[in-house]
């Protein structure tokens, strides 16, 4: 209660009554402005009103308006995802159960791991809150609910995982065409196996996510979702939780334009090989890629030749040599270190290149001829 004159008959006989006909609950005077009591059981839910007496009962301090206090089913707590979130704190926690709108919107406290955090009532069986930051890592914490603004929390918790956020060295290729779906591998260190665990790429407020597959607690592998950007790069991070929070450690990734291919010319050559080539398409970067001439089909036999950046809508490079008179799939991919991942051209405009075996030119005749040709 506050109010003022609490110390008026001297605070030594204050009772409480809930409800017109209740008992009498002694009250504890704390100063003359505030004063509390225990709130007795009830049968069932009701809304009651509460009254204050400093004369053991007889007289009835009087109020603006009627002070109504409610009884409601207890708060009863069954799941909370995810179970594990990185120390630094900041990370969406849902947690599930039964009675929350019970509540108003200030009242809802949530205790974890000792720390007060804000909660926000879905609806009758769901809330969320923000979970604080830790200074230690690899811990359980217990998972408290209160409905009453941090008066009563409920009688038992649910338990949340707190880890070290993940450190990330390196990705592998560090970049995609904008149709995704290749695979990365991400170096780092502080990765755990979570259901949570997600590879998130975010550009400003918007983001791409995909589920992350974990190797150890140095390597995971995510596959590249699909993503249109502006410019093109975008911050891959590692999540515990699946929520993208924008200061979480981040790796910078390209994404480009598909490559398309429209032709080659020529599109026969010598098995000797070392025929120039120049490749007509859309999508061709001067940075950032090294492009290379595939001959055959990755998945079987196939040979590689490095390509010269001419524009955006022209390569050169020269044919491999070849062993026998064939046609060939010729497609572009692009380069990082060792390995070629591919850029979309694919197949998509059945490029075929043709080997024939060398011309030999063994004689010529006549040998001789007039001034005027022919």
């Amino acid at each position: 209660f506050h109010g003022n004159g609490f110390f008026l008959f001297g605070g030594m006989n204050a009772f409480c009554r809930f409800g017109s006909s209740g008992k009498l609950v002694p009250a504890s005077i704390q100063s003359s402005s505030a004063a509390n009591c225990v709130v007795p059981p009830a049968a069932t839910n009701s809304t009651v009103e509460v009254t204050l007496s400093l004369n053991g009962g007889h007289d009835l301090m009087p109020s603006s308006s009627p002070l109504l206090y409610s009884y409601v089913q207890p708060v009863t707590l069954s799941s909370l995802a995810p179970r594990y979130i990185p120390s630094q704190g900041g990370s969406l926690v849902t947690v599930t159960g039964k009675n929350f709108l019970h509540s108003d919107s200030s009242s809802v406290v949530c205790l974890v791991g000792g720390k007060e955090a804000p909660g926000v009532v879905q609806n009758d069986t769901m809330l969320s809150f923000f979970s604080p930051s830790f200074d230690y890592d690899k811990q359980i914490v217990d998972v408290f609910v209160s409905i009453n603004g941090g008066v009563d929390y409920t009688s038992h918790s649910l338990q949340l995982g707190i880890l070290s956020s993940p450190k990330l060295s390196a990705v592998v290729p560090p970049f995609s065409h904008e149709l995704g779906g290749g695979y990365v591998t991400i170096s780092g260190s502080n990765f755990f196996s979570t259901t949570n665990l997600t590879c998130i790429f975010a550009q400003g407020d918007n983001f791409k996510s995909s589920y992350a597959l974990f190797v150890s607690s140095e390597r995971v592998v995510c596959q590249v979702p699909p993503y249109q950007v502006e410019a093109g790069l975008v911050q891959l991070q590692v999540s515990l939780t699946g929520n993208y929070q924008s200061m979480d450690e981040s790796l910078d990734f390209l994404y480009y334009p598909v490559v398309t291919l429209s032709s080659i010319s020529p599109s026969v050559g010598s098995t000797s090989g070392g025929t120039k080539i120049t490749v007509a398409g859309t999508g061709f970067q001067a940075e950032h890629q090294t492009y290379v001439c595939v001959f055959g089909r990755l998945e079987a036999n196939f040979t590689a030749t490095m390509a010269k950046f001419v524009s955006q809508n022209k390569l050169y490079c020269h044919s491999p040599p070849s062993m026998d008179d064939e046609h060939v799939p010729f497609s572009v991919r692009t380069l990082f270190g060792d390995l070629i991942f591919d850029v979309g051209s694919g197949d998509d405009h059945n490029l075929l290149y043709t080997y024939k075996e060398s011309i030999l030119i063994v004689s010529m005749s006549p040998l001789s001829g007039p001034l005027s040709g022919g």
